[in-house]
């Protein structure tokens, strides 16, 4: 992950400049020592990104990569 493109939004992580990111466990799978964990990235009321990984941070991460990558230019 670049260094600076993210910041910790008391919910975990969130593209930084964006306000109001709010990042929730969507759910997970599979057996306990195998975890896949699915966290979704909502900015504004609206579903931004999802990512998943074998880690809740992990899956924060990627959320909010997801999130960062569909944002528009400016």
């Amino acid at each position: 992950m670049p260094a600076g493109r993210f910041e910790n939004g008391g919910e975990g992580f969130v593209p930084r400049g964006v306000g109001g990111g709010v990042l929730g466990l969507a759910g997970s799978s599979g057996p306990d020592h195998d975890k896949t964990f699915v966290v979704e990235c909502w900015l504004a009321g609206a579903l931004a990104g999802q990512g998943e990984g074998p880690s809740k941070k992990i899956a924060e991460q990627r959320a909010a990569a997801d999130a960062l990558a569909r944002l528009p230019e400016k």
